[in-house]
């Protein structure tokens, strides 16, 4: 099986691959995993590391994405 997990590294994440993961999560309730394997998912909270250095960033990209997709429901 893949991996879902990103290592905790102190690179910058990279929000152009965040943001389709996020909202492939969200509208499809999947995640594809860094070998490209297709995953169910079901979650209710979403956990934003503090080690790469763009860390809010990805949190204010997480927000809007998350409140956009809240939005859209009926």
């Amino acid at each position: 099986g893949g991996s879902l997990i990103t290592p905790r590294v102190q690179s910058a994440i990279a929000l152009t691959l965040a943001e389709p993961r996020m909202r492939g999560a969200l509208t499809r309730r999947e995640l594809v995993a860094v070998d490209g394997t297709v995953r169910p998912v079901d979650f209710d909270t979403v956990c934003i590391h503090p080690d790469p250095p763009n860390a809010r960033d990805v949190a204010a990209l997480m927000r809007r994405i998350i409140d956009t997709h809240s939005k859209s429901l009926p």
